[in-house]
């Protein structure tokens, strides 16, 4: 006789997963779950760093996506076991914000101010291309191009 463990097993390692025994692995965008199979700390804190600062505009304020990340992952680092000796570990969070940076280049985004004013505000106009003088997007008269065939004949 199998016992249920060795048929969970057997299920398992041969990929089989049905309601029944409710043995499905949870999914991978539950990574972050710490109760999870397949949790990663490191990986959860950069997600979760990912999400604070791409949901908060003003942590990037003066600083690059690196220092943003580094900053919010030492606020959190005890939620993701980033101490060392009582202290954030900054090498590991220094990592970790290479992995979650969307601008490796480097660079501190520009500041609202920095940016330039965009041309035809509300009520002003925008000045016409005095170059293209084409009539429509297509350019002027198509229509002696294009042959019509009458289905008369």
């Amino acid at each position: 006789m199998i016992h249920s463990s060795g048929v969970h097993k057997w299920y398992f390692r041969e990929g089989v997963f049905d309601d029944f025994f409710r043995i499905k692995p949870k999914p991978a965008h539950q990574v972050d779950d710490p109760r999870g199979l397949f949790y990663a700390p490191k990986l959860a804190a950069a997600n979760a760093a990912w999400r604070a600062v791409t949901a908060d505009p003003r942590r990037l304020r003066g600083k690059s996506v690196k220092q943003a990340l580094q900053e919010w992952l030492e606020e959190h680092a005890a939620e993701y076991g980033l101490l060392h000796k009582g202290k954030p570990n900054a090498t590991g969070i220094e990592d970790i914000a290479k992995v979650a940076n969307w601008r490796p280049n480097g660079g501190a985004p520009a500041t609202p101010g920095d940016l330039p004013e965009p041309n035809g505000g509300f009520g002003e106009t925008i000045p016409l291309d005095q170059e293209n003088t084409t009539s429509g997007s297509l350019g002027p008269d198509l229509d002696d191009e294009i042959p019509f065939l009458s289905p008369w004949g």
